[in-house]
């Protein structure tokens, strides 16, 4: 898992386990699917995995109707994962606001550093995690 370099005992103060999980976070998912409650919880890997593959999914499809394609939604899906969905909403928006922005595309739109409204660093973060990822799956390799 890249946000935890395969330790399921990582804990950046903020997120715990193999998923890199928030504890507000990992309330949600227990309240979204019910069926997670039962398990451990961020620093169970079973968990971690099963929870990371459903928040991945559920904004996959939050993000689908609103870009151009696959690429683009997998793009804000991880970003919203790294970020926050509320986030990459914004910026989203922020991009469809400026003429010369599409914000039915993540890369060379939505990424670009003008429409960033959090600390440059953190925009940054998210822009390189979201193409680490992209760099690491062969089938997503030129997007």
């Amino acid at each position: 898992m890249a946000e935890s370099s395969g330790n399921p005992a990582a804990d950046s103060g903020l997120a715990r386990g193999l998923a890199q999980i928030t504890a507000p976070t990992a309330a949600d998912l227990r309240r979204w699917y019910p069926e997670l409650a039962d398990w451990g919880g961020p620093l169970d890997p079973r968990w971690a995995v099963a929870a990371q593959c459903r928040l991945l999914k559920r904004w996959e499809t939050l993000w689908r109707p609103r870009t151009a394609d696959a690429a683009a939604a997998l793009a804000l899906a991880l970003g919203s994962y790294n970020a926050g969905y509320g986030w990459m909403l914004r910026e989203a928006r922020r991009c469809g606001s400026r003429g010369e922005c599409d914000r039915r595309h993540w890369f060379e739109h939505i990424e670009d550093e003008a429409n960033c409204l959090r600390a440059a660093r953190h925009c940054t973060e998210t822009r390189r995690y979201i193409r680490r990822i992209f760099a690491a799956a062969p089938h997503y390799a030129g997007f």
